[in-house]
């Protein structure tokens, strides 16, 4: 599995669409390189799929909208030509299109299982920051 990480604005509004039962929200993120004359754009396909993609969180996802996409790189074919897409497994908010702060969830990824209480720990009581 290839993870990339991709910080850039949206190309778009998310398109919702329902695949055989499963959510599916596509989208495209634009990532600006380089610097003077050698400046470009890099553009990627990224899709959420189940839970994540019917969540309100994909509500705020707008057009020129800064997010951070972790998600694992795949490829399809399609009339003969093969695609690179993003299969994103976190997605987060990174700003306004302005610069501000925007209100909103910043993604509704698993959430870590808590310690129970009563469990033994091996590190001897000492409150290390790691």
């Amino acid at each position: 599995m290839t993870t990339v990480t991709i910080l850039g604005k949206l190309g778009g509004d998310v398109e919702l669409k329902d695949v055989n039962g499963t959510a599916l929200a596509k989208f495209s993120v634009a990532q600006n390189v380089g610097f003077g004359d050698k400046k470009s754009t890099n553009w990627f396909n990224v899709s959420i799929w189940g839970g994540q993609a019917k969540s309100n969180f994909v509500d705020y996802l707008k057009k020129g909208q800064m997010v951070q996409v972790v998600g694992e790189l795949s490829t399809r074919e399609y009339n003969g030509k093969t695609y690179m897409e993003v299969r994103s497994y976190s997605c987060n908010l990174a700003g306004s299109p302005q610069g501000g702060q925007q209100q909103a969830p910043q993604q509704a990824q698993p959430k870590p299982q808590a310690q129970p209480a009563n469990s033994q720990n091996s590190d001897d009581g000492d409150d290390l920051p790691f």
